[in-house]
């Protein structure tokens, strides 16, 4: 299995500049390709966690202040995967001196898109990522790393006329605002490709009924690791008025929502989904730097081989420190200085198979409490 996903956390509209019509063979190309990579990882890792991006009308200090305040929140939920966070008093303490998180800024003009065609004056604002951690740990919140699982998007819309599915080649305002509400969270989403296969797999009949096992089975090519369902229509009131329904290990929930324009008929259903995967994922930093584990990883051949694994490691939001305790022949001791649950690393892991559990983990006789996990390393 080769390393995972890293095409910009998986947006797929946003890597698919040709608007419809134009280019076909070469945009089929692409969105086969972007098939395969989804296929060989259930995970991506996010870039941009720690910026934000907001419409700005000057370049005043006071209103920078005010949006560094903005985005600083925007940024902390999305590394916590928690909305409640903001709530906490060392939070609100931050917020109030947000300059002091940001490493830079800089302004941009929008160009806009084939939706929103008009300019926009935006401030980019980049926080430090080693600040933003530290406050999290110290506020013993949750903390929740970029190597993310993908949610294949089964979006079905009827505009008064027809029904039909929003596909990964499609180019309208509804996908964009599903799109800019999930870069928001750091939710990794894939567009199904809705060819031939596809349309045989769920009919609009189905996706339109939102059925658990019809999405089940249409979405195994893909092999996502949660599934975002949805279904919309406008009614007399010019509403987009629908509902959602969010698939993740094999449990259904979902919500009805009304919303008074395009923007905001996303936003509760990808705050649900992203608060659910992050219950999951996030590492809970209430209990810090107490637990210690070894880990015998296997097939670590070079010095890349170690340097690669390591780094691997070192990367998890769950590992706090790496230090090695043995080298035997291909195989490589590792301890780790770990926070939270063991499981929370476990589950990060098993997201996109660069190591590969090799058997079930031990402990020691002499001290039940100390463990040891046993890998393979998987090659890039």
């Amino acid at each position: 299995m080769s390393a995972p996903n890293r095409i910009n956390s998986a947006w797929i509209a946003d890597q698919l500049p040709y608007k419809p019509g134009y280019f076909p063979a070469l945009k089929t190309l692409l969105l086969v390709i972007l098939l395969l990579l989804a296929r060989q990882s259930a995970a991506v890792e996010v870039n941009g966690l720690y910026d934000a991006e907001l419409p700005v009308s000057g370049s005043g200090a006071a209103e920078r202040n005010a949006l560094a305040r903005q985005g600083l929140a925007e940024v902390l939920v999305r590394v916590s995967g928690s909305r409640k966070i903001l709530a906490n008093e060392r939070i609100e303490q931050a917020l109030a001196r947000s300059d002091t998180f940001l490493r830079q800024f800089s302004y941009v003009t929008n160009s806009g898109s084939t939706e929103r065609p008009e300019e926009q004056q935006l401030l980019q604002l980049y926080f430090d990522a080693t600040l933003i951690d530290g406050l999290l740990r110290r506020a013993k919140l949750p903390l929740w790393g970029k190597n993310r699982p993908v949610v294949l998007v089964w979006l079905t819309i009827d505009d008064g006329q027809s029904r039909h599915i929003i596909s990964a080649g499609d180019d309208n305002e509804l996908k964009t605002a599903v799109i800019e509400h999930a870069k928001r969270r750091g939710v990794p989403l894939l567009f199904p490709l809705m060819d031939l296969h596809d349309e045989a797999a769920l009919p609009v009949v189905e996706a339109w009924g939102m059925f658990k096992e019809s999405l089940l089975q249409a979405s195994a090519r893909y092999q996502p690791k949660a599934i975002l369902a949805g279904r919309v229509y406008r009614n007399g009131d010019l509403q987009w008025t629908g509902r959602w329904q969010f698939l993740f290990n094999d449990e259904m929930s979902g919500l009805n929502v009304t919303a008074a324009d395009v923007d905001s008929f996303p936003e509760s259903a990808i705050d649900f989904s992203a608060d659910l995967l992050a219950d999951f994922y996030a590492v809970m930093t209430a209990r810090l730097y107490d637990t210690r584990i070894s880990l015998q990883v296997d097939c670590v051949d070079s010095v890349t081989d170690y340097a690669q694994v390591t780094e691997y490691l070192q990367n998890l939001a769950a590992v706090v420190d790496v230090t090695v305790a043995g080298v035997d022949g291909g195989g490589l001791l590792l301890t780790l200085t770990t926070e939270g649950e063991v499981q929370k690393m476990v589950e990060a892991i098993a997201l996109d198979h660069k190591l590969v559990p090799q058997q079930s983990h031990t402990t020691s006789p002499a001290n039940p409490d100390a463990i040891t996990l046993f890998y393979r390393w998987n090659k890039p």
